[in-house]
């Protein structure tokens, strides 16, 4: 059982491997000039795109080892563990007092074995002794969305978890209402 002290919704979009946000509403009622780093309590960011590209990106020197075959979602999925060394790790904020690291991690990847396509990532960040947060877990499930008539697998949920000396936090991220926004020209001369 949780206490649920906030619903942020946020539209997200995504250009090449940049993530941009833009609160919408904080509790059901309309929120402008709210920046998402601006926000109160544990907040992440990557979950949709970048995230994904981190791990894969070849300058992250990120190591894959197989794991096993299991089922999600009704169907055969390849687990693959992985590691992402210190140097190319992931950045952890902690306000109060303000602290800053970079931190190595490591987790799982749930690949469709007819398509190549990521259905799952689980990740755990390997936090230092003495660091404010002491826990931090994310999971990001992937499904089809049809957008414009064409499938793509997108996220559909994520959910982190963090832990300080105090409390445990949970944040549920629900990605809705994707759309696609593509420009053509044409120059006549």
């Amino acid at each position: 059982s949780w206490d649920v002290d906030d619903v942020i919704e946020e539209k997200l979009t995504c250009i090449g491997k940049a993530e941009e946000y833009e609160v919408v509403k904080i509790n059901g009622k309309a929120a402008k000039g709210v920046d998402h780093l601006q926000l109160q309590g544990a907040f992440t960011a990557g979950e949709f795109g970048s995230g994904l590209h981190d791990i894969f990106d070849p300058n992250s020197h990120t190591s894959f080892s197989w794991e096993r075959i299991e089922h999600i979602h009704g169907q055969e999925a390849y687990v693959y563990a992985f590691r992402v060394p210190q140097e190319h790790g992931a950045t952890v904020i902690h306000r109060d007092p303000d602290r800053q690291v970079v931190v190595p991690y490591s987790g799982r990847i749930f690949v469709d074995p007819q398509t190549f396509s990521v259905l799952r990532i689980t990740t755990t960040l390997d936090l230092p002794a003495g660091f404010p947060i002491v826990h931090t877990d994310r999971t990001i499930e992937y499904k089809p969305i049809t957008i414009a008539n064409q499938e793509y697998l997108l996220p559909s949920h994520s959910e982190v978890h963090m832990q300080d000396s105090a409390r445990w936090y949970a944040n549920e991220v629900d990605f809705k209402d994707y759309h696609k926004f593509v420009a053509e020209s044409t120059i006549h001369y």
